[in-house]
């Protein structure tokens, strides 16, 4: 899809003129200067046990981080948006000094508050006692420091490290030309994935063997990323004293081993039922099982909806607006000031996300199709962006929210616009409407299950040595298998260890989607009793989702997470989804067939 004068990009000279302009390179010079200054604050501060030195060390600490995030999220985002900016990519090197001078700074902080007792540190001053979150876990991790040099060593290799294997990744995957029957030159490896929505099964197939054909050639590149960002996670975690890199990402994820085994094990007991969904999808599109590019295939409708970007924009405001009118001004910001790059085009990455720039305003890349697949990212996206304004009176420590609850706000906003999607539709509008939610389902569901396993393999297998990208695939294949069973022929997806950029990013960002999408999912059960009064609550918890762990928040609701129970009554709305679409499709297809 090309770009059109209709869809826009985003409008970045709301924080800097331009990515190669003099104003960001200032910054970056500035914040490093900066960071190396609060490092020698807290070197100093340090030495002396006076809790009085916390006050000023937290207060100068929030200051840079506001500072750090919006020259942050401008680079990343100027980059991710067309990888040729070689400006923008310098910087973003630059700005790795200042990280790394933070991080020496926090190691130190960590070790001097794990040198004292914690309620204690908390009770020094107010402003410790608003961050009492924040220090219990930073007193909890100084459990699992190195020694300082070490973890100086650490910080200053992590640039040219963990982070460079990353940035190498993200600039190399998004250059990579596909060639596809079809077309006549070349397209960007984005374009080929929003392929897999395309209504003529033939397209699709293409574009799947094309997309495989193209990572098996780079695979020698990528799959040297992934080892170089999983070596480095296992060497510095056991440094630490990480029992494993999935014991540490429950800890930044708030959650811990019992809750992440009740969720999982709920999932596992729905397979079936997801895969009854895929076996229906099959007879709707009239294959006897889909393959891994049917995934995304919309339904044989006589007159499927299209939906525009203007027509997905005023939708998702007008549904955001009935549930809370602070949500509906967000949407209607978000558009105004240009927040929001909708198409894809050569140079821009794959996917979406939604990067958090100043208080209360944020960033949102897309791969924009006109389907209500993209209403979906559209409403998950911004749903993103109404949390982060719900923190826009936090300070930065205050906001730092564990993967989990990250994800509650977007599948939240996606749900919303889901039912009223579906209630307001026609049958087949309906009925193409709950098939994308069963779509996103299976994906978290089923999916993220298998990229969970997959990665648990991985970092097994890269315990021992260096993986091939043979092994890799035939890691990702076994999982995939696990999961999906008889709901997909063997016509798998074995390089999407190459296609998610979320494995070179961060370790295991993959089960809190399923948190998000079930605790979302029981937070608006609760939101269909309870109605307005429900509103003020939500808002408070996004508020609070980076000073209290999910439990202590789920608690307020009256969920216990780290029991089965509530996860199988989450699921259950799934299934329910699934029943209803079984009975629809049985009833448009057939009504298809008489006439």
């Amino acid at each position: 899809m090309a770009q059109t004068s209709s869809n826009p990009k985003w409008d970045l000279t709301l924080y800097f003129p331009n990515p190669d302009g003099k104003e960001i390179a200032e910054e970056v010079e500035h914040l490093i200067l900066e960071s190396e200054k609060l490092l020698h604050f807290v070197q100093n501060s340090v030495i002396a046990h006076d809790l009085a030195v916390l006050e000023p060390i937290l207060s100068q600490t929030n200051g840079l981080l506001d500072r750090m995030r919006k020259a942050r999220s401008y680079l990343y985002c100027a980059v991710a948006a067309d990888s040729k900016q070689t400006a923008a990519q310098k910087l973003q090197s630059r700005l790795l000094i200042a990280g790394a001078s933070l991080s020496k700074a926090n190691s130190l902080l960590t070790k001097w508050v794990g040198e004292h007792q914690v309620e204690d540190v908390i009770g020094s001053s107010e402003t410790s006692q608003a961050h009492a979150y924040y220090l219990r876990r930073l007193h909890f991790s100084a459990s699992h420091q190195m020694s300082m040099p070490e973890e100086e060593l650490a910080a200053d290799l992590t640039p040219s490290a963990q982070s460079a294997w990353a940035r190498f990744y993200g600039n190399y995957s998004s250059q990579i030309k596909v060639e596809v029957q079809g077309f006549e030159e070349p397209i960007p490896m984005s374009q080929v994935r929003t392929l897999a929505s395309d209504s003529d099964r033939a397209v699709r197939k293409n574009a799947y063997d094309a997309e495989l054909e193209a990572w098996e050639s780079h695979s020698t590149a990528i799959s040297a990323a992934l080892n170089g960002v999983k070596g480095w996670a296992l060497t510095v975690g056991g440094k630490r004293g990480w029992k494993s890199p999935l014991q540490e990402s429950l800890f930044r994820s708030g959650i811990d081993e019992a809750t992440l085994d009740a969720m999982l094990g709920a999932a596992r007991d729905a397979f079936p039922q997801l895969r009854r969904y895929l076996h229906a999808k099959a007879k709707a599109i009239g294959v006897t099982a889909c393959a891994f590019y049917d995934l995304f295939a919309p339904l044989p409708l006589k007159d499927p909806k299209v939906w525009e970007y203007p027509a997905a924009c005023e939708f998702v405001q007008k549904q955001f607006h009935d549930f809370s009118p602070a949500m509906g001004n967000l949407a209607q910001q978000s558009y105004q000031e240009n927040w929001i790059d909708v198409d894809p085009r050569p140079g821009k990455r794959d996917g979406a996300f939604c990067s958090s720039t100043i208080p209360g305003k944020s960033l949102v890349l897309m791969n924009f199709r006109p389907t209500y697949n993209s209403v979906g990212t559209l409403a998950h996206e911004l749903g993103h962006a109404y949390h982060n304004y719900c923190l826009r009176n936090r300070t930065d420590l205050q906001t730092g929210i564990p993967m989990t609850l990250a994800e509650t706000a977007s599948t939240f906003c996606e749900t919303i616009c889901r039912k009223a999607a579906i209630e307001s539709g026609n049958v087949e509008e309906s009925l193409a409407i709950l098939e994308a939610s069963l779509q996103g389902a299976t994906q978290i569901v089923l999916d993220i299950t298998s990229r969970f396993l997959f990665e648990f393999s991985l970092f097994a297998g890269r315990e021992k040595g260096e993986l091939s990208s043979q092994e890799l695939c035939a890691m990702m294949k076994e999982a995939q298998v696990e999961t999906y069973g008889d709901g997909l022929t063997d016509e798998l997806h074995p390089y999407m260890w190459a296609a998610k950029p979320h494995y070179y990013g961060s370790n295991f960002y993959n089960f809190p989607y399923m948190f998000g999408l079930l605790f979302s999912l029981g937070l608006y059960a609760i939101y269909q009793e309870s109605g307005p009064d429900f509103v003020s609550k939500y808002d408070d918890l996004l508020s609070r989702s980076g000073m209290a762990s999910p439990a202590e928040l789920a608690s307020e609701f009256g969920f216990d997470i780290t029991k089965g129970k509530f996860w199988q009554q989450s699921l259950q709305t799934i299934v329910d989804d699934v029943d209803q679409f079984e009975k629809r499709i049985e009833t448009v297809f057939s009504l298809a067939a008489a006439h």
